[in-house]
């Protein structure tokens, strides 16, 4: 559950463990800032497992980014269409809910579902580096079509350090379930990357397409994570990194 990610996160780490966390981190950016603390005390590493950072798409969009390929990020928007029935809010107490006894939950599609979406929206604005894309703003209407409390379908608009801005356009209600994708503009092209991952850049170079077909992505955020523990590779989605995803949720949230 959601609002377990942090005391059991925080625990183990006190406990001397590497720890791999479920997304999304946590539900608050307090929450997040005591995982962050905790890790600093134990000297342990601290991944979240946004695993849609981890695809061979993913991976050369970053390089290229950092290369400069596409000049500097001005634009980042991220598009997920899914279907969801009552099934899916009937499986456990929290699912779409606000608080659940008595703690917060803020379950909904930017804090579950989609919260992969998100994440990877702030971390091509960054250009590899979501702590790089933290908010300074953000813009959300939040609403509702399932029986629930919180929100099933989200538009959200974040304006981020360095001066790009991210458009965040998730639901749960559509009619079938559409491959997710991200669309990244810059002063020198543009590029789009999907869920299928899959990866096309246009910039004054012309235009590349890449298709790397089906990965296990939470094997390769586990590989990643013993790369980082036995190599000292850097992770793929360190809990630093989340907290700019974090501090958009929940500026939505408030926003709303």
């Amino acid at each position: 559950p959601i609002a377990a990610h942090r005391p059991m996160c925080v625990k183990a780490l006190d406990m001397g463990f590497h720890v791999i966390v479920e997304k999304p981190p946590a539900v608050t950016i307090q929450d997040v800032d005591d995982m962050i603390e905790a890790r600093r005390r134990s000297g342990r590493l601290c991944q979240v497992n946004f695993q849609n950072t981890s695809g061979q798409a993913a991976r050369k969009l970053i390089e290229l980014l950092r290369a400069g390929a596409l000049g500097r990020i001005t634009d980042v928007t991220g598009l997920g269409m899914w279907k969801r029935d009552e099934a899916y809010y009937a499986r456990t107490g929290w699912a779409g809910k606000l608080t659940h006894n008595g703690m917060l939950v803020l379950d909904g599609t930017i804090n579950n579902p989609l919260a992969h979406l998100l994440h990877n929206c702030l971390l091509f604005a960054g250009s590899g580096e979501a702590a790089k894309a933290a908010p300074e703003w953000v813009q959300a209407e939040l609403y509702h079509a399932n029986r629930i409390e919180s929100e099933d379908t989200s538009c959200v608009r974040i304006g981020v350090a360095g001066g790009a801005t991210v458009h965040f356009f998730a639901t749960v209600c559509h009619d079938r379930s559409e491959t997710p994708s991200v669309r990244i503009r810059g002063t020198e092209g543009e590029a789009l990357w999907t869920y299928e991952n899959k990866l096309t850049i246009r910039n004054r170079e012309g235009e590349s397409t890449w298709a790397f077909g089906p990965e296990h992505l939470v094997a390769n955020m586990y590989r990643n994570m013993m790369a980082a523990i036995g190599r000292g590779e850097p992770l793929y989605a360190p809990i630093d990194d989340c907290r700019s995803f974090m501090a958009a949720s929940n500026g939505a949230f408030l926003s709303a």
